[in-house]
C-alpha cells in the first residue's frame, strides 16, 4: 500500500504543550476529499488505524459521510454515511472502500493484519458520492466532522496532513468536546488513492513528535 511510508512523523500535539519537538507540518485545512484511483477494475480507497491514544477508543467509530446530505450539527442523517472503524477496531486495522463510480453504491472489507480482507455487510441503498465526501468520528460526546461547521461547539475536530504520496493522507483527530486537550493523537489513520475537494485555510501549525508512524503497528491503545 503506498500509504504505508518511511518518512512520516507521528503524535501530534500544539505547541503549548511541553513535548520534545523536532519538526513542523501544517494542517492543509482540507474537510472534503474524492476518490482518486479511477483507473482501472479496483476502484477503491485504503484506510488503516495508526493511533489511538483515547480514553473514548473502545467507542469511538469512524466514517465517511456524503456532504450536503442530511448531515445537520452534531447528527448523522439519512443513509448517505457509512462506519469504517468502530470501537473495537484497534491499530493496524485496515479497510477498504470500493465505489461503483456509475452508481456510488459502496462495499467494505476489512482486515486486522493490512493482507487479509473480509467483506463487512453494507446496507442496501447507502450511497456516498465518490467525487466529494466527508469523514466523521463518532463519540460519546458528540460527532465530530471533517467540515467543521457541522461541529456542534464550532470547533475543528480533525487536521489533515499530506503523507508524502499525492494521494495520500494522514488526519489526526481530537474526540473530546470543545477541543479538549488539542492533542490530536485521540484517533490517528492513513488513508490512500484519494484527493482533497477543497481547502479551508486555517492558521493552525501543528508539532510533530520525532516518532515514525511506521514503527506504531504493535501500539496499543491507552485505555482509561
Amino acid at each position: 500500500m503506498k500509504y504505508l511510508m518511511t518518512a512520516l512523523l507521528m503524535a501530534f500535539a500544539i505547541s503549548a504543550h511541553a513535548y520534545p519537538m523536532y519538526g513542523t507540518m501544517s494542517d492543509t485545512g482540507d474537510e472534503t476529499f474524492y476518490l482518486d484511483d479511477l483507473g482501472g477494475v479496483a476502484t477503491n480507497s485504503l484506510f488503516e488505524i495508526k493511533l489511538e491514544n483515547a480514553g473514548y477508543a473502545n467507542s469511538n467509530a469512524f466514517g465517511i459521510y456524503q456532504i450536503n446530505s442530511g448531515v445537520g450539527v452534531g447528527t448523522l442523517g439519512g443513509v448517505n454515511y457509512l462506519e469504517l472503524f468502530e470501537g473495537a477496531d484497534d491499530v493496524g486495522y485496515a479497510a477498504k472502500l470500493s465505489w461503483n463510480t456509475s452508481t456510488n453504491a459502496l462495499s467494505l472489507q476489512k482486515s486486522t493484519d493490512g493482507i487479509s480482507y473480509f467483506g463487512v455487510a453494507v446496507a442496501a441503498g447507502l450511497t456516498v458520492n465518490h467525487n466529494d465526501f466527508g469523514f466523521y468520528l463518532d463519540t460519546p460526546d458528540g460527532v465530530w466532522f471533517s467540515e467543521t461547521k457541522y461541529n456542534s461547539d464550532g470547533v475543528d475536530h480533525m487536521v489533515a496532513f499530506n503523507a508524502g504520496a499525492i494521494d495520500s493522507w494522514a488526519f489526526a483527530w481530537e474526540d473530546l468536546r470543545g477541543g479538549g486537550d488539542y492533542d490530536y493523537d485521540d484517533f490517528v489513520l492513513l488513508a490512500d488513492d484519494i484527493l482533497p475537494t477543497q481547502s479551508v485555510d486555517e492558521p493552525f501549525t501543528l508539532m510533530l513528535m520525532g516518532m515514525g508512524l511506521l514503527g506504531m503497528a504493535g501500539l496499543k491503545r491507552r485505555r482509561t
